[in-house]
């Protein structure tokens, strides 16, 4: 009997030890399960709607720290982004103000959103439509129009015309500048 209890207690510690090498090797394959689950699928670090998507196929490869895709943040405040000529850039400044115009809400029913210039990238980019261009950062005094009373959001991705304001003149000095150059030119009028 005695011999018996001790022989029961080796199997046991036998059993015990093999349980043991089994629930490692278990553990092993759930943290490996995991690892591999984690590949397959992005989790964004912020709520919001994608605007930009950099990928195309599916199941395409995609590389540690390249960007699949741009999101707009929910609840931040929209900012437009535009694409400024260089040519027309020498006197563009931060702060100035814009005037926007939504393609798909025209301006003759739905007025005019104003804006300020907030950032202006410091290099040009090549732009297959425009050549060289400067990306301006335009903030929004408001991020909708109204139509019957009801208020229209804009969306990420919604494309615009933006005008920026180098400066203010009255329309009798357009027509007046040419005669006052003249004047100075010394032509009598």
């Amino acid at each position: 009997t005695r011999l018996e209890a001790q022989q029961k207690i080796q199997q046991l510690e036998v059993e015990l030890t093999q349980i043991k090498a089994r629930i490692s090797e278990n553990e092993t394959l759930v943290n490996t399960a995991k690892t591999r689950l984690k590949q397959k699928f992005l989790k964004a670090p912020v709520d919001g709607i994608i605007s930009s998507l950099n990928i195309s196929n599916t199941g395409e490869v995609v590389q540690p720290g390249n960007s699949i895709a741009e999101i707009a943040p929910q609840g931040a405040p929209l900012v437009l982004s535009a694409n400024l000529p260089t040519r027309e850039a020498g006197f563009i400044n931060e702060g100035m103000p814009v005037q926007v115009k939504f393609d798909a809400y025209p301006y003759q029913d739905y007025g005019i959103i104003k804006g300020t210039v907030i950032s202006i990238s410091s290099d040009a980019k090549a732009d297959q439509l425009m050549g060289s261009v400067y990306k301006v950062k335009v903030s929004l005094d408001r991020d909708y129009v109204i139509e019957d009373d009801e208020i229209i959001r804009f969306k990420a991705g919604q494309t615009a015309n933006a005008d920026i304001i180098i400066r203010r003149r009255r329309i009798i000095d357009f027509l007046l500048d040419p005669m006052r150059q003249l004047q100075k030119s010394g032509i009598d009028l």
